[in-house]
C-alpha cells in the first residue's frame, strides 16, 4: 500500500510545482557560487530572473512603443510661422486634422494661432467703429 499525502501536502504541492532543468556542470558550480555570494535559495534566484525578465520585457516594449510612435509620427507646418506641428497617430489631434484637411482648413501652432486671434479681433473691433 502507498503512502498517502496529506491534503495540505497536496495543496503545498499545487501552488508550488516543481522545475527541473539540466544545466552543464559549469553552469551549475557557477550558480552555487552566485547563491552563495547572495545568500539566496534557488527559488529566490530564479524567482528574480523572472521577475527582471518581466520588467525587462516592459521596458522593452515601451521603448519599442515610443520608437514606433515617433517613427510614424505626423508633422504638419504652422500656417502662421512654418514650424512643424507634431502629432501622434490616431490621437484626438489627428482626427481632428483628417476631418480638418477634409475640409481644407489651416492649421496654426498656439503661438501664431494667439496672433491671429488677436488679429481678428482687431479686424472686428476697427469694423465696428
Amino acid at each position: 500500500m502507498g503512502c498517502r499525502k496529506p491534503p495540505s501536502r497536496v495543496r503545498y504541492e499545487k501552488k508550488n510545482p516543481v522545475l527541473s532543468a539540466r544545466i552543464t556542470l559549469e553552469d551549475k558550480q557557477e550558480l552555487k557560487e552566485i547563491l552563495r555570494l547572495q545568500d539566496i535559495s534557488q527559488s529566490q534566484y530564479f524567482r528574480g530572473c523572472i521577475r527582471q525578465d518581466k520588467i525587462d520585457h516592459d521596458k522593452a516594449y515601451e521603448r519599442g512603443y515610443q520608437e514606433g510612435t515617433e517613427a510614424t509620427m505626423i508633422w504638419y507646418t504652422c500656417g502662421g510661422c512654418s514650424e512643424n506641428i507634431e502629432i501622434i497617430p490616431l490621437s484626438d489631434v489627428h482626427t481632428a486634422i483628417i476631418d480638418a484637411l477634409w475640409d481644407k482648413k489651416k492649421f496654426w501652432c498656439s503661438k501664431c494661432l494667439r496672433k491671429e486671434i488677436y488679429r481678428m479681433i482687431k479686424e472686428i473691433e476697427g469694423n465696428k467703429e
